[in-house]
């Protein structure tokens, strides 16, 4: 078969597919997924194996005229089988190239709205136009903001100026109730040392190394020896018996301050707050003494609580009885009680 004459029987295959195939997609013109236009295709090609074609010989098919009928467009061709006629698209074979009937199948457009990297599922078919539609993926939430780490203590000028102020920032930087520091404050040393001390005198002894040069008294600030009274050498007035030794204690545990923190809870705590005093600290500072007291509170219960304002009682209860040593006790001088109790009716009171 000439190659002329081959392009002239694709040509018409290729018409009846577009024909119908238009027809069809026009009577359907909802919203259609991939998957469903290749289903309709197969339709659509299902539905041209039924289609009958004038009956004629391959010879005849070769046999092409032009159409004598003043009606028809000096730009057809016809094909003769026997008394039968019917028009063929024009083949300009100068060129090569095939021009269909494109006024019977509109011309489809196909628009994307909106450029985006998100896949794209669903196309629409609607007014002779094809549109992409996209489909938008629900945003990630936002990573919640982490809370700043609070900053280093250089200044010698601890912070706050007043007990609450002490015992509110230690609160945030520890994760500690408020009501636990107030309350083992009044159980150890709040008789002595009121909670509502003046400004003026908590500066004075929340600064590091008022037992240095001489701005504060030991024997006031809590600068002694607890068990044995007396004031240690590496401060002013070295030596100077502030108070009565309490029983018959034979080991000097060097126990001082608001919470009462003896020389090995301050060397144990350090490793954890070095990042916090990295310059110096001492338990004989008001602010210092209470970050220790935190630290080794929660070291003591091993898995503290994640709420920072509220502990529950068996919590403190354990607390309690761990930095006392026991809650029964008697000091042989007239002194004796439940420390665990005592400090349970203070948290109950300051929470």
């Amino acid at each position: 078969m000439p190659t002329s004459n081959l392009k002239v029987f694709l040509a018409i295959i290729l018409s009846g597919v577009l024909v119908f195939g238009g027809r069809y997609v026009i009577k359907k013109p909802e919203v259609i997924s991939v998957d469903s236009l290749i289903s309709h295709g197969k339709i659509i090609l299902s539905n041209l194996s039924n289609i009958k074609l004038p009956s004629f010989k391959i010879n005849s098919l070769l046999t092409l005229k032009q159409n004598k009928n003043n009606n028809l467009n000096n730009n057809q061709l016809q094909i003769q089988n026997n008394d039968n006629y019917f028009i063929l698209p024009t083949v300009n074979t100068s060129t090569k190239s095939i021009y269909f009937l494109s006024s019977l199948i509109p011309s489809p457009t196909i628009k994307i709205l909106k450029p985006t990297t998100i896949p794209i599922t669903t196309l629409t078919f609607n007014n002779n136009n094809y549109y992409l539609t996209e489909i938008i993926k629900p945003s990630k939430k936002p990573k919640p903001t982490t809370t700043p780490k609070p900053s280093p203590i250089i200044s010698d000028q601890r912070p706050g100026s007043t007990l609450e102020e002490i015992f509110r920032e230690v609160s945030k930087r520890e994760c500690v109730p408020y009501g636990l520091l107030r309350a083992f404050h009044q159980q150890e040393t709040g008789s002595y040392l009121p909670f509502n001390i003046s400004s003026s005198t908590v500066k004075i002894y929340n600064k590091y190394g008022w037992w240095i040069d001489g701005t504060g008294d030991p024997c006031y600030g809590l600068g002694y020896d607890t068990l044995t009274g007396k004031v240690p050498q590496d401060s002013i007035k070295a030596g100077f018996q502030c108070r009565n030794s309490i029983g018959n204690q034979t080991y000097d545990q060097q126990i001082m301050g608001l919470f009462q923190i003896s020389k090995y809870e301050q060397e144990s705590s350090y490793k954890y707050l070095k990042d916090t005093f990295p310059k110096n600290f001492d338990r004989r500072v008001f602010f210092d003494n209470a970050m220790i007291f935190a630290r080794i509170t929660k070291n003591r219960v091993g898995n503290p609580p994640s709420n920072c304002e509220d502990w529950p009682l068996d919590i403190i209860k354990k607390v309690a009885e761990k930095h006392h040593g026991a809650c029964k006790y008697n000091y042989g001088n007239g002194n004796s009680g439940d420390y665990c109790q005592q400090v349970l009716n203070y948290y109950k009171q300051y929470k």
